[in-house]
């Protein structure tokens, strides 16, 4: 496993694909349901789909490391996930298709709460300076399969308009 963040603490998902519109599922509290926003009028989520997205951080694994000097990768053009949690703690992957596998990078940053004590601050705080010392060294290969629960675009996210009939 890479990380486990469990989704009971995610707050926010945002996705963002290149020349694609944001996707962003959240909730207010902790035992809430996610929910897409954004949703376009006239079409529903699919609520399964959306629900898996927190849990892209939780017992996350991998299928092979490399050092990310030695990857050489340009990432601009990498589809930008940010998990956020209640308690202020913000997971950044950038992933991208390589040879025939995706790979991911990671980047962690905590945000001071003004809902959450000083205590918690400094939790997510030390949690984002260890997160990173341990993982942006590498770069990391994930299982396609995974990775799909947290890279969807909002047309994988919305239930199918229905055919139109001549």
């Amino acid at each position: 496993e890479i990380i486990d963040i469990e989704q009971i603490r995610i707050n926010q998902v945002t996705i963002q694909h290149p020349d694609k519109p944001l996707v962003t599922v959240s909730r207010a509290k902790p035992l809430d349901e996610f929910q897409l926003e954004d949703i376009p009028a006239g079409r529903s989520a699919k609520s399964t789909e959306v629900a898996a997205i927190p849990f892209g951080l939780q017992k996350l694994p991998l299928v092979d490391v490399n050092k990310a000097k030695d990857a050489a990768l340009d990432w601009s053009d990498a589809i930008k996930v940010n998990f956020t949690t209640f308690d202020g703690l913000t997971v950044r992957v950038d992933l991208k298709k390589k040879d025939l596998g995706i790979v991911a990078r990671f980047h962690a940053s905590a945000e001071a709460n003004t809902d959450t004590n000083t205590e918690a601050n400094t939790e997510s705080s030390a949690e984002a300076s260890s997160l990173n010392q341990r993982l942006q060294p590498w770069v990391f290969v994930l299982p396609n399969h995974t990775v799909t629960t947290f890279t969807r675009n909002i047309e994988e996210l919305l239930v199918a308009l229905p055919v139109a009939e001549e």
